[in-house]
């Protein structure tokens, strides 16, 4: 729990601290800077809200897809999420421009002070584009740690895996000790045309990832005692599918 709450709170501590040091500094410039600078925050929260919400979505689809052993989407997870803010957030900034004097009416009547919000918040908007770029990437290197963190203290996935050509039906079974790892090295080894298996390499050359077929067939289970020799098992279960498919050591 400390390792959570400890960072957490410290983080918080920070924000706070360094909103009541921006404050004295806007307090310095008096009453008139420090209602304009109220006034301006309420209507720059509302344009920060998709950025706050790529942040948030990158965060949690990073995390969905490190769980799921599928590293291999998320540089495209995050280069969504930076187009997706540089389409999006701009029409928020481009609104606040517009509509600040309106919107800031709300809160102030005119005057002085009302010019200044307004000034303040065309000013500003603009950083919130810088905003949701980093929202983005912080989010996704945030649910990389967290989610490594899950899956180093989580049961290894151990088992058996298969490659498989569709054309041939030539098959190439193997037992490992994290089969997703085994066989995102099988892929990479086929892009890079460095397969041991000439068959797989060929059926890969010609058709792409789309001319094989990759598949877990079992995952050993954890067992409550910690003596098991899950090597034993593997092996086992490896000579079980070798024997099931016909296929020789």
């Amino acid at each position: 729990m400390l390792q959570i709450g400890l960072p957490a709170a410290l983080q918080m501590l920070a924000m706070a601290l360094a909103e009541i040091v921006l404050l004295s500094l806007v307090n310095r410039h008096g009453s008139t800077a420090t209602a304009a600078y109220g006034a301006a925050t309420q209507v720059l929260s509302w344009v920060q809200f998709p950025a706050m919400s790529l942040g948030i979505a990158a965060t949690i689809f990073r995390a969905h897809t490190v769980g799921a052993g599928r590293r291999e989407r998320l540089p495209a997870i995050v280069a969504t999420g930076l187009r997706v803010n540089a389409m999006v957030t701009p029409l928020f900034v481009v609104a606040a421009h517009l509509l600040a004097p309106l919107a800031l009416c709300v809160f102030l009547e005119p005057g002085p002070v009302l010019e200044l919000s307004v000034t303040i918040v065309r000013t500003l908007a603009w950083s919130v584009l810088l905003l949701g770029w980093s929202n983005v990437v912080v989010g996704a290197m945030r649910a990389s740690g967290a989610a490594a963190r899950q899956a180093r203290d989580a049961f290894p996935p151990m088992g058996i895996h298969a490659i498989r050509d569709r054309e041939s039906d030539h098959l190439l079974l193997g037992a490992s000790r994290n089969v997703h790892a085994s066989l995102n090295r099988a892929r990479f080894e086929l892009l890079m045309g460095k397969h041991a298996d000439r068959v797989l390499q060929a059926a890969w050359n010609h058709g792409g990832a789309d001319g094989l077929r990759f598949d877990v067939l079992e995952l050993l289970k954890e067992r409550e005692n910690a003596e098991v020799d899950y090597e034993d098992e593997l092996k086992a279960l490896e000579e079980f599918y070798r024997e099931l498919h016909g296929l020789t050591p």
